[in-house]
C-alpha cells in the first residue's frame, strides 16, 4: 500500500509531462530499431544446443525457435535467479523478448535477448525495459521514459529493489544510465500514454555487444548483444555486407544475385 500511495502522489507531481511527452509515430515500412523487442509466449516442445522452439506463441505464429546466445538471460520469472538453459522441459511455460527480425523458415527462427522460466498459466512475467532518456533525477527517486516510449519508469531509493544480474550485487540510484537495459517488476500501471509505474524491483541487466565481433575466424554483427542473422549491413563508408542464417558474414559467394568478395564486401551484380 505504501509504494502505491507514492505512485499516485508522483502521478500528480509530474502529470503535467504527460502533454509534453513525445509519442513516436509507427509507420508500416519502417524497420524496427535495435531497441525494439517482440514479446513471445507458449510451452517448450523441444530444448537442443542453444535453441528452444515454443508452441502456440500468438505473436510469432504457431511455431518459433528461439536462438540462445551467450547474452541472453535466461531467469526465474519470479525472483529473478539465473536458470540454465538445460533445465528446460517440454511443455514447460516460458516468455520471451526477442529480435524483430525473424527468418523466412517454418517455424521462423529468432535470437533470444531475455527468456522467462516459472512462468503462471497466465504467462505474467515481469517487463524489459531501456532507459530511452533519463527524464527526472532527485535524491529520493529516478524517472526513466522506456526507449520505445511506452513507459516512465519510476525507481524509488527505498523502495525499488535495485540489483545486477547474476552477482545480485545491491544498486543505487546513480547506477541507472541511458541505454542501461533491466528486467522490472511493478505492481500498478498508469493508464496513460505513456504508462507510468513505481518499480518494486529492478534487475540491471550486463552491456551487450554492439558492431562486428571475430569469433572462430568468422565475423558477427551485433545489435544490442543480439547476432544479427540474414540480412543486409552497411558501413559508414558506404560497403555492404551480408550475414547468413548462422549469422556469419559472407565471403567469397552470391546472395540474391550479389557477387560478395573475399572480405566479405558486395561489389557488382554477379555475372
Amino acid at each position: 500500500m505504501k509504494i502505491i500511495k507514492k505512485f499516485f502522489s508522483l502521478v500528480l507531481a509530474f502529470s503535467f509531462m504527460l502533454t509534453a511527452m513525445p509519442v513516436q509515430a509507427e509507420n508500416a515500412d519502417e524497420v524496427p530499431t535495435p531497441e525494439t523487442k517482440v514479446f513471445v509466449w507458449g510451452k517448450v516442445e523441444a530444448v537442443g544446443t542453444n535453441r528452444i522452439q515454443i508452441i502456440n506463441s500468438t505473436e510469432a505464429g504457431n511455431d518459433c525457435i528461439l536462438n540462445i546466445g551467450e547474452d541472453t538471460v535466461i531467469i526465474d520469472a519470479l525472483t529473478g535467479d539465473p536458470v540454465e538453459l538445460t533445465s528446460l522441459k517440454r511443455l514447460d511455460r516460458i516468455a520471451a523478448y526477442v529480435s524483430p527480425i525473424m527468418t523466412k523458415s517454418l517455424p521462423p527462427i529468432t535470437n533470444a535477448s531475455v527468456v522467462f522460466v516459472n512462468v503462471d498459466k497466465d504467462y505474467r512475467v515481469p517487463r524489459y525495459i531501456k532507459a530511452g532518456e533519463i527524464i527526472e533525477t532527485e535524491d529520493e527517486f529516478v524517472r526513466v521514459l522506456s526507449a520505445d516510449q511506452t513507459l516512465i519508469a519510476t525507481f524509488m531509493k527505498e523502495d525499488t529493489e535495485l540489483f545486477a544480474y547474476k552477482t545480485k550485487n545491491i544498486l543505487g540510484l546513480d547506477d541507472i544510465h541511458q541505454n542501461d537495459e533491466f528486467i522490472v517488476w511493478y505492481e500498478v500501471e498508469m493508464l496513460s500514454m505513456p504508462g507510468q509505474a513505481v518499480m518494486v524491483k529492478a534487475m540491471k541487466l550486463p552491456e551487450k555487444k554492439q558492431g562486428w565481433h571475430l569469433e572462430n575466424d568468422s565475423w558477427y554483427y551485433y545489435r544490442d548483444g543480439i547476432k544479427v542473422i540474414e540480412t543486409w549491413i552497411a558501413s559508414t563508408g558506404g560497403r555492404w555486407y551480408y550475414v547468413g542464417i548462422d549469422g556469419k558474414m559472407a565471403v567469397n559467394t552470391e546472395v540474391d544475385g550479389c557477387a560478395i568478395d573475399a572480405d566479405g564486401v558486395y561489389h557488382s551484380t554477379a555475372e
